[in-house]
């Protein structure tokens, strides 16, 4: 298990958490936590419209392409 770190958060947020953990039934500790997984999700390289109209080149055939 990691280091613990204390945090003060705003009240805005910890009412919002409170809200959240109380509709889903989770410890308002994890749903915080769900939402700082977030941020080490990496984004994306390019603009999302550039992105978009990249992945949709796999679907092409070669002669498509």
């Amino acid at each position: 298990m990691s280091e613990p770190i204390i945090l003060t958060i705003p009240d805005d947020i910890a009412n919002r958490a409170r809200e959240i953990a109380g509709t889903t039934a989770q410890p308002v500790e994890q749903v915080l936590l769900d939402h700082l997984k977030i941020l080490t999700i990496s984004p994306p390289i390019m603009p999302p419209k550039q992105q978009t109209e990249l992945e949709v080149l796999q679907y092409l055939s070669d002669d498509a392409l």
